[in-house]
């Protein structure tokens, strides 16, 4: 979580995400009282970039472009897999 405050907008976030899942599978809660000042700090990061995101109205359109293209990738992903 740290690493992530420190470089919100370049982190990659496949680590944090198979940190979360072994944790999760562990039943192990996150130390989310070790990880105050950073939780803090992201919110506030995320928070201004949905702002300035909101103000341009052409890289908000593209943004919201793109996520609908991963989503889209991504469904197409789980319907070709064999449960």
């Amino acid at each position: 979580m740290r690493s992530w405050a420190e470089s919100f907008r370049k982190f990659d976030h496949s680590e944090h995400e198979d940190i979360e899942a072994e944790m999760s599978l562990r039943k192990v809660e996150p130390p989310f009282d070790r990880i105050k000042e950073a939780m803090k700090k992201i919110v506030r990061q995320s928070k201004e970039h949905t702002d300035a995101l909101l103000q341009d109205p052409t890289r908000f359109r593209q943004t919201k472009r793109k996520i609908a293209d991963e989503i889209d990738r991504f469904q197409k992903t789980v319907r070709g897999k064999k449960h």
